[in-house]
């Protein structure tokens, strides 16, 4: 007889395999798996299954579990979503972030991993469903928030040994993180640099280039191209610049995470 009240896990991954050994684990955890191929399916079991959680590849035949993992968001913006891959890289983990991914998890995928992962996500809902007192209410979110900095400290420390330069900036170009790989390529030790605007740092001389990277941000959610940047120094130097908003779960932009490659020096 079907449990009602079990969780539905969507399970998107284009080998069947795969699909299979997550979905007969996710049973045996109590679990109802909602499995799919490709984004189209994935779309279509959430539109009429109402699952509480999701894993997700990024690589999909049909496009990226990143911009699958935006749709998600958009509809239903306390969904659990668990991203993986086999070759998660620095910046997809940035773009899931960002996006409003709970964790990654690398392929192949560790069942006991991917067990305490589901479990800690949806204890919180669980709460909510079980309990109405204030208590138990502020618990859940402490327990969210635990987890959430612990993500982020890793996440950190994983971005200060990137080579390239990494930063965030508030909506109003102040930085607010600054990795080693910033420190080595503009000369600012990130006790100067937090708090200061990026502007006056970066770009001292002409700031129009910048404004116009900023407003496409806002705009489309990412932006990559060149810009002209200066060093500590006075040092002109050429970058490949990614620039990513940060939205939080209502939509609401709250701060751009920025990952600089420097090309070469223009003099």
């Amino acid at each position: 007889m079907p449990n009602d009240s079990a969780e539905k896990i969507l399970v998107v991954d284009d080998e069947p395999l795969i699909r299979f050994v997550l979905a007969e684990a996710l049973r045996g955890w109590g679990h109802v798996p909602l499995e799919a191929g490709t984004i189209a399916a994935a779309l279509h079991l959430f539109a009429t299954e109402n699952p509480q959680a999701a894993l997700l590849d990024i690589e999909l035949p049909d496009g990226s579990g990143l911009d699958l993992l935006t749709q998600l968001k958009q509809h239903q913006p306390h969904l659990l979503v668990i991203v993986s891959s086999a070759n998660l890289s620095v910046e997809d983990r940035i773009t899931a972030l960002s996006r409003g991914a709970y964790a990654f998890l690398a392929k192949p995928v560790s069942l006991h991993e991917l067990q305490d992962t589901l479990h800690r996500g949806l204890e919180t809902p669980r709460q909510r469903r079980t309990h109405t007192t204030e208590p138990v209410e502020g618990i859940a979110n402490a327990a969210e928030q635990r987890w959430a900095l612990a993500q982020l400290r890793e996440l950190a420390a994983l971005l200060n040994h990137v080579q390239d330069a990494v930063l965030i900036r508030d909506l109003s170009d102040r930085v607010i993180f600054w990795n080693k790989g910033a420190e080595r390529m503009y000369g600012w030790t990130a006790k100067e640099a937090l708090g200061r605007n990026i502007r006056e740092l970066l770009y001292p001389h002409d700031a129009a280039a910048f404004v116009m990277a900023t407003r496409a941000t806002h705009e489309n959610g990412s932006w990559y191209a060149e810009l002209h940047q200066f060093t500590k120094e006075g040092m002109e130097i050429r970058a490949h610049c990614h620039w990513i908003l940060v939205q939080d779960d209502a939509g609401t932009p709250r701060s751009i995470f920025v990952i600089n490659h420097r090309t070469s020096n223009t003099r």
